[in-house]
C-alpha cells in the first residue's frame, strides 16, 4: 500500500542574485525507530511550488509494537551557488 501526505513550505528569503530555481522533495518511511534503511522517494519541484502532494510506501506495524512505523518528509531549495539548508518535519504514526 502507500501512504499520501502534502508538504507545504515557505519560500526561503533569498537575495536578488541567488534566486530559488527548485526544490528537492524527500519522504523517508520507516518501518520503526530502530530503521536504519528507510525506504526514500525524491521530487523535484519547480521553484514557485510551495506545497506537493507525495506518496509512499506504507510501513506495516504489528499491533502490539513499541515502536510504531513514521515518516519524514524534508525540502530543500536549490539556486546556482548548490543546495541549501534542508527544513524538515518529521511525523510519526501507528497505522492500522
Amino acid at each position: 500500500g502507500r501512504v499520501n501526505a502534502t508538504v507545504t513550505w515557505k519560500s526561503p528569503a533569498s537575495a536578488a542574485s541567488t534566486p530559488v530555481t527548485a526544490y528537492w522533495l524527500r519522504g523517508y518511511s520507516y518501518r520503526n525507530a530502530d530503521d536504519k534503511k528507510p525506504a526514500v522517494v525524491t521530487y523535484k519541484v519547480g521553484p514557485e511550488t510551495t506545497s506537493s502532494r507525495i506518496s509512499l510506501m506504507k510501513q506495516v506495524t504489528t499491533a502490539n509494537a513499541k515502536k510504531p512505523a513514521f515518516y519524514t518528509f524534508t525540502v530543500t531549495p536549490i539556486n546556482d551557488a548548490g543546495d541549501g539548508a534542508t527544513g524538515s518535519t518529521q511525523i510519526k504514526a501507528q497505522l492500522k
